[in-house]
């Protein structure tokens, strides 16, 4: 799943199952993605990173990657905004 916007972000972590994983860039503000397992490969993890490297044009191509359970994701007070309890 990805979200392009705030809310299409928040829309999409609310609609995940808690053992799917959570993805987004570091440092920027950025498209999510969730991954619909507990367990992602690197190479689904790169997958991720180049998916939402394509929605985030101002980022640069060596930006990381930051991932966790969806159960360790919550919504912040602004839309979009989210508070990480742990990382993968």
């Amino acid at each position: 799943m990805l979200g392009q916007s705030a809310k299409e972000n928040w829309a999409i972590l609310a609609a995940a199952e808690k053992d799917y994983t959570w993805a987004h860039l570091d440092n920027y503000a950025s498209a999510h993605v969730i991954l619909e397992t507990d367990a992602p490969t690197a190479a689904d993890l790169e997958f991720a990173r180049q998916l939402i490297l394509q929605q985030t044009p101002k980022a640069p191509q060596t930006a990381k990657l930051i991932s966790a359970s969806v159960r360790n994701v919550k919504r912040g007070s602004v839309p979009g905004e989210v508070i990480l309890k742990a990382t993968k």
